[in-house]
């Protein structure tokens, strides 16, 4: 024993040790840190001794410097032995919420207990510091601060009423609940990335998190923020004022923000809502550790259904270890392969089907749309994580790895798998047995079975496009008659009506004018073209069927919409003038072409049209005035003082010959009309006593012999052809 230590027993009656230079053995120090849910930068730390009965708190035995960034504290306490309550304050000192990442401020008001205490042996605790002890390791946090404030009430209920008895029970209850040494196992941060095993400093670490993470939820749930660890334990130190964690203070049901479940404190706040959050804490992105919740889910579901003094027993159990449920909503396919016949895809059975390459488009009609419902008794439908995958059977190939299938709103499903090429190509390409599994896991990481569906599936050679001639209706002008006023033409009667069909060669007779595009009653040919249910490049070509003579090349035919057709070609001049002009028998060929070259068989529309004459009138012009008019006949006479020794040859009269008839054609059509003229004329001449009356018929010349059609010098008059202006 050295001498400092000797003369401190000598003297130990009349003068503390504390006046004594000491070895350094018999300096007590407490060396630990203080973490909220995560460790406390900047508070100060001290120490005070209480009474061990009444648990009255004495006068300060020392004090620590600041604490680190990591919440490491160290208290020098002398010569001192016996009970030591830690109490951790100082205002501006700041941690951060494991849960939200949020550096939190402490205020003047904030502060944490701690008691000394440490195992013996027989498995009591021990509160009282041993003279000289080197104590590392003790936590101030937020269950020392519990058990601090459970202890008036447990005394009060307790056979001795000792504050030492009391505050054993509070730390050995928590204990219990926590299943771990609170008050001795500093807490590994779980954000940090680290792989972690399960062992107690993880644990306390997780608990913390999810302390943290019970009062991010009342927060997210309140729409408020500004919640943080300090005031839900706050709220729970209030709560534990009459020994039990029960949701009930001094004045009545305590809350924690404005939510209508968490925000309510209750029995199940450090039960089933705790081990909720330490679920949904390593669920969250936060944790960064390799925990997972599957892997401690005993250890959830023990603190979740804990019986012990800190709780009443209420029978409330609100803790979810109760997996997602997925049931498969009978939807249908259809099947191509005879015709479209619906098969139910249900999960019962293998569907089988068989389908167009082409029509395996996410949004083609008949898809395959698997149909889920997924439901879970604790967890709201937007919280559940639904994966699926896709494989082909037979070879057990992953074709589309896990992927996440969002929430739909179906009428009794809330989530869809269309089964196209979009999902994965060789949906549209290869035939053979598919199976999709689907599985599904709530907040908490409750995972359920996998549900699976499957079928067989053929790709149907591609389909040739198709053409097909829709029934309309036509005109038919041959019964009616018509006249030409001076208003314009005049049709009388009734028009016959023709069906365009492909399976006869309709007939019909209209008139030139009447082969305008925009005409009434205009032939029209009807077609459907088409690749199932895609849509399809159209080509037609005219031709005049009596020389086979084609009329207009193949030209583009653009869709329309039409009642029960797609393509639309009008007979009329703008087609080709022809049709306007010609009477004939006409045919279109029509060919459908799809977009990987395949062309349809031609669909033929052939008719027999006849083109009516358009009316025209014929007026007689003003007659001529043979005093003035070289052209008029009557000019030239042997009577009077006209013209008379004048050859009647039209030479040097205009166009060269006389004018032997004036009239006029009136064409009152919207198009041009070439007329043929027939005329005839008489001419009247003498010579001496003897007249000739000649008839002369256009267009067949009327040529005289010479004889006796003489002159007194013999010579011959000729005659010519007349001329129609």
């Amino acid at each position: 024993m050295s001498k400092s230590a000797l003369l401190c027993l000598l003297a130990v009656a009349t003068t503390a040790c504390s006046d004594f230079e000491l070895a350094g053995e018999l300096q007590g120090t407490i060396d630990g840190v203080v973490s909220l849910t995560a460790p406390v930068g900047g508070v100060i730390v001290t120490a005070y001794p209480y009474d061990l009965q009444s648990g009255a708190q004495g006068a300060e035995l020392a004090h620590s410097e600041p604490t680190t960034p990591g919440g490491e504290f160290h208290l020098d306490l002398g010569i001192y032995f016996g009970s030591v309550m830690l109490v951790a304050r100082g205002a501006g000192a700041t941690y951060t919420e494991p849960a939200t990442t949020q550096q939190i401020d402490w205020d003047a008001a904030q502060s944490l207990h701690a008691p000394f205490v440490a195992w013996l042996p027989n498995g009591d605790l021990r509160l009282e510091f041993q003279r000289g002890e080197k104590q590392a390791g003790l936590v101030v946090g937020p269950w020392s601060e519990l058990a601090y404030a459970l202890t008036p009430a447990k005394q009060a209920a307790g056979s001795d009423g000792a504050f030492s008895s009391a505050l054993k029970h509070a730390l050995l209850l928590l204990h219990d609940h926590l299943e771990v040494d609170f008050w001795s196992t500093a807490p590994v941060d779980l954000t940090s990335g680290d792989t972690r095993a399960w062992q107690a400093p993880v644990q306390v670490g997780l608990e913390n998190a999810g302390f943290s993470q019970l009062v991010s939820r009342m927060a997210t749930a309140s729409s408020t923020g500004g919640l943080s660890a300090v005031d839900l334990l706050r709220a729970l130190v209030r709560d534990a004022k009459d020994g039990l964690f029960d949701g009930r203070g001094s004045d009545g049901a305590l809350t924690l923000g404005t939510c209508k479940k968490e925000c309510q404190l209750s029995s199940q706040t450090l039960r089933s809502d705790f081990a909720d959050s330490m679920a949904l804490f390593l669920a969250s992105e936060t944790n960064k550790s390799t925990l997972e919740a599957n892997a401690v889910n005993d250890f959830l579901l023990r603190v979740a259904k804990r019986h012990s003094d800190l709780f009443p027993d209420d029978g409330m159990d609100t803790y979810d270890v109760t997996p997602p449920t997925i049931s498969v909503v009978e939807s249908t396919v259809v099947d191509q392969t005879s015709g479209d016949v619906t098969v139910p895809l249900n999960g019962s059975t293998t569907a089988t089907f068989g389908r167009y390459a082409v029509d395996y488009g996410p949004d083609a009609a008949g898809i395959p749309r698997w149909r889920f419902l997924v439901q879970d008794d604790r967890s709201a439908d937007a919280q559940l994580d639904v994966q699926a995958r896709l494989v082909r059977i037979d070879d057990s190939a992953e074709l589309v790895p896990w992927f996440a299938v969002p929430l739909v709103g179906g009428a009794g499903y809330d989530r869809e798998i269309v089964v196209s090429s979009a999902l994965h190509p060789d949906i549209a390409t290869k035939s053979g047995g598919y199976q999709l599994e689907v599985t599904a896991k709530d907040e908490k990481g409750n995972v359920s079975a996998v549900t699976t569906v499957a079928w067989q599936q053929t790709i149907l050679a591609p389909p040739l496009p198709t053409v097909f001639v829709v029934d309309n209706s036509a005109i038919d002008e041959a019964p009616l008659t018509v006249s030409v006023t001076d208003i314009g033409p005049v049709y009388a009667g009734t028009p016959g009506v023709v069906t365009l069909s492909a399976t006869s060669t309709p007939s019909f007779s209209r008139y030139a004018s009447h082969f305008g595009p925009a005409d009434s009653g205009i032939p029209k040919w009807h077609f459907l073209a088409a690749q199932g249910t895609k849509d399809v490049d159209v080509q037609a070509r005219l031709l005049r069927v009596s020389d086979m003579a084609v009329l207009v090349p193949w030209f583009a035919v653009p869709p329309v919409v039409g009642s029960g057709y797609n393509r639309e070609i009008v007979i009329s001049s703008a087609l080709h003038p022809d049709v306007a002009t010609l009477s004939d028998t006409y045919q279109l060929e029509v060919i459908a072409t799809d977009s990987g070259g395949n062309v349809s068989p031609p669909a033929i529309a052939k008719w027999q049209q006849t083109v009516l004459a358009p009316p025209v009138r014929q007026r007689a012009a003003a007659a001529c005035d043979p005093a003035s008019d070289g052209q008029c006949p009557a000019h030239y006479s042997l009577q009077g003082n006209l013209d008379a020794a004048v050859p009647i040859n039209g030479i040097g009269l205009p166009g060269g010959a006389l004018r032997i008839g004036h009239f006029y054609i009136d064409n009152p059509n919207p198009v041009a009309v070439r007329v043929t003229i027939a005329a005839s004329a008489s001419l009247t001449w003498s010579r001496g006593r003897r007249n000739w009356i000649n008839p002369i018929v256009n267009p067949v010349p009327f040529t005289p012999g010479c004889s006796p059609n003489q002159d007194l010098a013999g010579n011959c008059y000729g005659f010519t052809t007349p001329k129609i202006e």
